[in-house]
C-alpha cells in the first residue's frame, strides 16, 4: 500500500515535469522566433557589468527594470538559476544560458537562432520591447513552473529518498531510465500517458542529452530546493572571469547554411565590425525608419496580442471539437445560481475547490477585458467569446453537444474526460495570462515618453472620420514593414473593436492603451 502511495506521488511528479517543459518549450521558441533575438547580445544585456556569468541580482534587476517585481531574489536563486546551473556556483554562464533560452524540439530554430550575428548592446541599454516581453514571460514561467514542482518534489521526499524512487523505474538494474522504462512505470499505474508527453518527461530530465538518465540526473531533478537552502556555508560569488568572446554551440550546428543578415535587420546596423563607428557617430536614419521606431511599442504590443491568439485558437479548436465538451457545462460551474453572469468573487471560489488558484488581480484583468458593458458581472455571452473558436465549421459542431450539467449532480471531472478537462482549463489560464501581459506592456508603454498613442492613431485613422477599418490598419502595417496576414489582421481589430462595427474609434483606441489596474482598486 505504502509502495503504491510512492509511485502514484513520483507518477505525479514526472507528469507535471512533463507538462511544465511542454509550456516552457513553447516560450522559448516564441523567444526565438523573433528576427532580432541573439542570444550572446542578449547575455551581455543581462550582464549590466560584464562580469561573463548572470547572477540572481542581474535577473532581479531585469524584472525590475520590466516594473515586474513578483518574485524575491531567493526565488530567482532556487527556481531560476538553480535548476540550469550545472557547475552548482550559484550563476549562470553563457554555455547555462544557451540551455536555459533555447529550444529543445525545433534544432532548425535552435540553429538560426544560433548563427545570428552579434550586435553592440550598451550596458544601460535594454533590447526590443518584443525581446523583453518575450525574456520576461519565458522568466516567469520557469520561477512559477518550478516553484510549484518544488512542493511535489518537497512532499514526495517525505515518502522515500531518491535511490528508492530511481529503483521504481529502473527496474532491471540498468543504472538508468530510458523511454521504454518510463512507458512501463506509467502502464504498472494504469495510467494513459500517451508518448509524447512520455518523451517530454524524458527530455525533462536528460541533461546531458544521451537519451536515456542517470542516477545524477535523475537525483538533480526530483530533490526539493528547500533542504538546500538550510545547508550551512553560502556560495562563493568570486567567479573567475570569464571570456567575453561568444563561444561556439558546436554541439547543435548543422550543415545548412542560413543567411541570417536578411533575418536580423537589427543585427546587421550594429555589429562588431562596425561597432565602434557607431558608437561615436549618430545613426541617421530615412522617414521610414524613423517613423517605425517612433511607433516600435505599439508594434511590441500586437506582436504580443497575435502571439497569444495564435496560441489560444489553436488551443479553443481543439476543446470545442471535443465531443464531451459543451460551452454551457464550463459557465454553469461557476454559475451555480444560473443568474446568467459570473462574479470575479465567485469564479475565484469555484476555482478554489478545484484546487486551483490564480492571483485576484489577474481574474479582475481578465474580467474588465470581457466584460463588454462594464458592470463587473461577467455574462455567458461575454465568457463565451473567450473560449468559442473563429472556425464557423467547428461553432456549427459545436451547437450540437449535448449538455451533461444537472444541478448539484456533476462536476467537471465528471462531465468531462481528462483531455478536455486539461484543454479547458489550458484555454481558460492562458486567456488570464494573456491579460496579464497586456496589461504589464500598457504599465510599460505609459511610461515610454517616446510614444504617443495619438499619434500613432492619427497615422493610422482617416482624418475625417476619427476612425480606422481593418484596411487602414494593414496597410500602415505594410508601410512600416510590420509583416502581417488577414487572419492576424482579426485578432487585432477584435481587441480593439469594442462594439463589434468593424471600425476602431478613437475612444476604443484609448480604452485600449489605459491601465486596466487603475480600474481594479476604485
Amino acid at each position: 500500500m505504502e509502495n503504491t502511495r510512492v509511485k502514484k506521488a513520483l507518477a505525479r511528479l514526472l507528469v507535471e515535469i512533463g507538462q511544465a517543459e511542454q509550456q516552457v518549450e513553447v516560450l522559448r521558441q516564441i523567444l526565438c522566433e523573433q528576427d532580432h533575438f541573439e542570444t550572446y547580445s542578449t547575455f551581455l544585456r543581462l550582464d549590466r557589468t560584464r562580469k561573463g556569468f548572470i547572477g540572481s541580482k542581474d535577473f532581479l534587476s531585469f524584472f525590475e527594470e520590466n516594473h515586474h517585481e513578483a518574485h524575491s531574489e531567493q526565488d530567482i536563486k532556487d527556481f531560476l538559476i538553480h535548476p540550469y546551473d550545472q557547475d552548482a556556483d550559484g550563476d549562470i554562464s553563457y554555455a547555462e544560458f544557451l540551455k536555459l533560452v533555447l529550444p529543445l524540439d525545433n534544432p532548425e530554430l535552435r540553429t538560426i537562432t544560433s548563427q545570428r550575428p552579434i550586435y553592440e548592446i550598451p550596458q544601460t541599454q535594454k533590447l526590443s520591447y518584443d525581446i523583453e516581453y518575450a525574456l520576461l514571460r519565458l522568466f516567469d514561467r520557469l520561477i512559477k513552473s518550478n516553484r510549484k514542482l518544488d512542493v511535489l518534489k518537497l512532499q514526495l521526499s517525505s515518502y522515500s529518498d531518491a535511490e528508492l524512487l530511481f529503483s521504481l523505474l529502473d527496474k532491471n538494474q540498468k543504472g538508468y531510465i530510458e523511454l521504454k522504462a518510463l512507458n512501463f512505470f506509467f502502464q504498472q499505474l494504469n495510467l494513459n500517458i500517451i508518448d509524447f508527453e512520455v518523451l517530454w518527461i524524458l527530455r525533462s530530465m536528460d541533461l546531458d542529452i544521451t537519451g536515456r538518465v542517470s542516477m545524477g540526473e535523475f537525483k538533480a531533478m526530483v530533490t526539493p530546493v528547500t533542504p538546500r537552502n538550510q545547508r550551512e556555508g553560502s556560495v562563493d560569488q568570486q567567479k573567475r572571469a570569464r571570456p567575453s568572446k561568444k563561444p561556439t554551440d558546436v554541439s547543435y550546428s548543422t550543415q545548412d547554411e542560413f543567411h541570417s543578415s536578411s533575418r536580423n535587420k537589427l543585427a546587421s546596423l550594429v555589429t562588431p565590425q562596425n561597432a565602434k563607428e557607431q558608437k561615436h557617430k549618430p545613426k541617421q536614419l530615412s522617414k521610414t525608419q524613423e517613423l517605425a521606431e517612433n511607433h516600435e511599442p505599439f508594434f511590441a504590443f500586437l506582436k504580443i496580442i497575435i502571439k497569444y491568439e495564435r496560441e489560444l485558437e489553436i488551443l479553443r479548436e481543439q476543446l470545442c471539437l471535443r465531443k464531451d465538451f459543451n460551452i454551457f457545462d464550463s459557465f454553469r460551474y461557476f454559475d451555480r445560481d444560473g443568474l446568467g453572469y459570473v462574479t470575479v468573487a465567485q469564479m475565484q471560489e469555484y476555482l478554489a475547490k478545484l484546487n486551483l488558484s490564480t492571483d485576484f488581480s489577474a481574474l479582475s484583468l481578465y474580467f474588465i477585458r470581457l466584460n463588454k458593458n462594464k458592470t463587473g458581472q461577467l455574462r455567458f455571452s461575454d465568457y463565451a467569446s473567450s473560449i468559442v473558436p473563429k472556425s464557423k465549421k467547428i461553432q456549427s459542431e459545436l451547437k450540437g453537444h449535448q449538455s451533461r450539467f444537472k444541478e448539484g449532480a456533476l462536476s467537471l471531472e465528471e462531465m468531462w474526460s481528462k483531455t478536455t478537462y486539461k484543454l479547458f482549463f489550458e484555454v481558460f489560464f492562458l486567456t488570464v495570462e494573456r491579460e496579464s501581459m497586456v496589461e504589464s506592456v500598457r504599465q510599460l508603454m505609459m511610461q515610454d515618453d517616446t510614444f504617443d498613442p495619438f499619434k500613432t492613431f492619427k497615422a493610422i485613422a482617416s482624418k475625417d472620420s476619427g476612425k480606422f477599418t481593418s484596411k487602414q490598419l494593414h496597410n500602415f502595417l505594410i508601410q512600416n514593414k510590420f509583416e502581417v496576414n488577414e487572419k492576424e489582421i482579426k485578432f487585432i481589430m477584435e481587441r480593439f473593436d469594442r462594439d463589434g462595427d468593424r471600425l476602431v474609434s478613437h475612444d476604443e483606441w484609448i480604452d485600449e492603451f489605459i491601465p486596466y489596474l487603475s480600474l481594479i482598486h476604485i
